[in-house]
């Protein structure tokens, strides 16, 4: 008894403070179907929209590339993660946006600019057993 009682307390002192899952209608990620969830979901999509758009900025200022400026900003802005009204728009963010952005950056490079010459020039066909 002692000894659990013991663990519980531990891992509650050690442990990190994690924001609370949003349940019911503030629910957010997945998809946004319900207005109340859109709404929800606003000011964290806003916040990852402004950091986005100032990584950007820097980027073009600065010449270093823009992910290197997004992490860092990413880090800066961090608390926002844990406070109640940014919080489902970051994870619905996180989750849902980034995936499409990860889709889209594999098919810019699968039928980039290089991609569209080869092919027009009959580049790929040696390649898959053509003649």
């Amino acid at each position: 008894m002692q000894k659990n009682k013991l663990r519980q307390q531990f891992a509650r002192a050690t442990s990190c403070r994690r924001p609370e899952r949003l349940r019911g209608n503030d629910r957010a990620f997945g998809r946004l179907r319900r207005p109340e969830a859109a709404h929800a979901a606003f000011p964290g999509v806003l916040a990852c929209a402004v950091v986005a758009a100032a990584a950007t900025f820097l980027s073009e200022h600065y010449g270093a590339p823009v992910m290197l400026f997004a992490l860092l900003l990413g880090m800066a802005m961090n608390f926002l993660s844990g406070e109640r009204p940014c919080a489902a728009g970051i994870e619905f963010t996180a989750r849902q946006v980034l995936r499409i952005g990860v889709a889209l950056l594999g098919l810019r490079i699968t039928f980039g600019p290089d991609r569209r010459a080869r092919l027009a020039a009959g580049g790929d066909r040696r390649r898959l057993g053509a003649c």
